[in-house]
């Protein structure tokens, strides 16, 4: 399987190239619905053979998960299917692709998904109170800007 991946990812890559854009892999976070394998870090380990072998660049979305939920496990980064993004496991997805893509920090970034409205089902599905839930607040934001950084930073530098 992960020999599959790094063909298709070089063959993606080839046609990307053509088109003039960059390749950018995007590293999944570990889906806390269904059981291993793999792990976050057979994952992790595989992104980041295909990025190098490829030269291309990693956003380590995942590792970015497990360390906020490290540091901060009041905060909910899962949907209510335990499988997609809470508004801010999307945010901090949004923190990581930043800081790959412009190889710059977000911190210190307004926007907070405040102008995202989602529909009545979105709201279920997420498992959100439309009031209350929908709302980052700026420490919320300003720690999950800093958790894309410091992942982003330390995973380019091979930690």
């Amino acid at each position: 399987m992960a020999d599959t991946f790094c063909d298709y990812a070089r063959k993606f890559q080839a046609v990307i190239k053509k088109a003039g854009a960059e390749t950018i892999l995007y590293m999944p976070w570990d889906n806390v619905s269904t059981p291993p394998p793999p792990t976050l870090k057979d994952t992790a380990d595989l992104y980041t053979r295909c990025g190098v072998d490829l030269g291309i660049k990693v956003a380590p979305v995942g590792l970015a998960f497990e360390r906020a939920m490290k540091e901060r496990p009041a905060i909910n980064l899962y949907a209510s299917d335990n499988a997609n993004a809470s508004l801010r496991g999307l945010y901090l997805t949004l923190g990581v692709l930043y800081a790959t893509i412009y190889e710059r920090s977000p911190v210190g970034l307004a926007y907070r998904m405040g102008d995202v409205a989602p529909t009545y089902w979105e709201y279920s599905f997420w498992g959100v109170d439309r009031q209350k839930d929908w709302q980052l607040t700026d420490d919320e934001a300003t720690f999950l800007q800093q958790v894309a950084w410091e992942t982003v930073q330390d995973y380019q530098a091979g930690k």
